[in-house]
């Protein structure tokens, strides 16, 4: 549904969507000066909604935005390095449960990355000791066996 208004500068656009499922009702309004069927207003709208996302992911889970070096070479290479990492956990999210592969970095953080252990090596094998008393010891031996090729 699609109707228009004249603001006070300019005539904008109001669409409406609404949705009704198991879960309730669902209604969404957009005001813009987008033309084209409202499907693709919203379509439009939720894409670059999805974009934004992953750039405020990418500046607040990596701190991708504290450049504070002096000089522009040295900021240029921590946000080199920022997104390095940051394309290494999204490759590392697509071996993960599905549960898990939405997940934000902070909580990937915290729960998989984050970790204390003690760590034995001898001459076969390297061992990891993990605390008992860790909360996500399971979630980790799930995760360390989809990575296991041997």
């Amino acid at each position: 549904m699609s109707m228009a208004i004249a603001c006070i500068w300019r005539l904008r656009r109001i669409v409406a969507k609404a949705e009704h499922s198991a879960t309730g009702t669902n209604l969404r309004f957009l005001v813009t000066n987008c033309p084209g069927r409202s499907a693709q207003v919203f379509r439009f709208y939720n894409e670059r909604g999805e974009c934004e996302n992953r750039i405020e992911e990418f500046k607040n889970g990596f701190h991708a935005d504290r450049l504070s070096c002096h000089r522009f070479l040295a900021n240029a290479f921590r946000l080199l390095l920022h997104t390095f990492a940051y394309n290494l956990v999204n490759l590392f999210r697509l071996h993960l449960p599905p549960a898990l592969r939405s997940a934000q970095i902070e909580t990937l953080r915290t729960q998989l990355f984050k970790i204390g252990a003690r760590v034995r090596q001898t001459a076969r094998c390297v061992r990891i000791h993990l605390a008992r008393g860790w909360p996500f010891q399971s979630l980790f031996q799930t995760v360390a066996r989809l990575g296991d090729t041997s």
